[in-house]
């Protein structure tokens, strides 16, 4: 992931960008159903407001669920980011309910919305980071998949009902 802040800084009230790419893999409910597996590339650009000067890069893993099979196409959402580090940086982000692209849905609405991700960055970390900056804003993300066993979307949504 990486940042730049643009605007009245240090510590001033501006405007930042971030984002990311996250390669991954989507693991169906039930690991032995190969047809749903699926991998993926997803790409992220969030515009924020807030304060302060941060600019880093590096790499993290992670997990996150979903309540069904991973799909192309573009979201976006609300988005919530911190990040503080001198050499070793650590960062959190929170967004909010996803909504296709494209949405009319309002400014209100999307803010309105409850929190459904939530990324913490612990230490150790690869990378490097320099600054302290929170910011609010929005996020885009764009997902392609592929399923290499012959599943799609469609068919793999019965493979993650509960």
């Amino acid at each position: 992931q990486a940042g730049i802040p643009i605007g009245p800084l240090p510590f001033g009230p501006g405007v930042g960008l971030s984002g990311g790419t996250i390669v991954g893999v989507n693991i169906p409910d039930d690991p032995t159903n190969f047809e749903c597996y699926a991998f993926y590339i997803q790409f992220q650009a969030n515009a924020m407001v807030g304060a302060g000067a941060f600019a880093g890069v590096g790499l993290q893993a992670g997990r996150t669920e979903s309540i069904g099979p991973i799909k192309d196409g573009s979201t976006i959402a609300p988005y919530v980011e911190a990040n503080a580090g001198y050499e070793v940086a650590v960062g959190v982000s929170f967004s909010g309910e996803a909504h296709d692209l494209p949405s009319d849905i309002s400014i209100q609405e999307l803010f309105d919305s409850p929190i459904e991700g939530v990324s913490f960055t612990p230490l150790p970390k690869v990378g490097v980071g320099y600054g302290l900056s929170a910011g609010v804003g929005i996020s885009q993300v764009t997902t392609y998949t592929w399923y290499p066993f012959g599943g799609s979307p469609e068919s793999c949504a019965v493979c993650t009902q509960n």
